[in-house]
């Protein structure tokens, strides 16, 4: 439960075939991602990568495929799709169940680490795993525009 992993599967009639794939590992070993595996500023990266990936295949168009799960506004899948619609991959979507800009960049985070400041076990205790990575937890949306900027340099080579 601590990575995120994007495909893009084309479905045929013998059994499904994964044509682009993509997870946090990537994120953090190619790009040099120290975020968690699985906010939501991560899967927008991860649905950044997948677009680009797929685009370079020569797929331009694809679709969400959430399982059984009920759709829940601003989810981490949403934040997949807006990375990929970022990349130029062609997905329909509903603007509205995307998650904001804001949470997108993970300000959210960033405003609760400096709200817990004040009480350094509890900062230490919630943002331990940021820490150990050396990423201040406050820094994260200056870290994901580093990182997207990562990314798109390696695609549009």
């Amino acid at each position: 439960l601590r990575n995120v992993r994007v495909q893009v599967i084309r479905s045929e009639l013998e059994g499904d075939h994964v044509e682009v794939g993509t997870s946090t590992r990537e994120l953090v070993e190619r790009f040099g991602w120290r975020g968690s595996g699985k906010n939501t500023s991560a899967c927008y990266l991860l649905g950044l990568i997948a677009g680009y990936k797929a685009l370079s295949k020569g797929i331009d168009t694809s679709m969400l495929d959430m399982e059984l799960r009920s759709p829940t506004k601003g989810a981490r899948v949403f934040a997949v799709a807006q990375g990929a619609v970022d990349s130029g991959l062609k997905i329909a979507y509903d603007e509205k169940v995307l998650p904001s800009e804001d949470r997108i960049r993970g300000e959210h985070i960033s405003n609760y680490a400096r709200l817990l400041q004040s009480d350094s076990d509890a900062y230490r205790k919630r943002f331990s795993d940021y820490i150990r990575r050396g990423l201040k937890p406050e820094e994260l949306p200056e870290h994901f525009e580093e990182v997207k900027t990562r990314v798109r340099e390696a695609f549009s080579k």
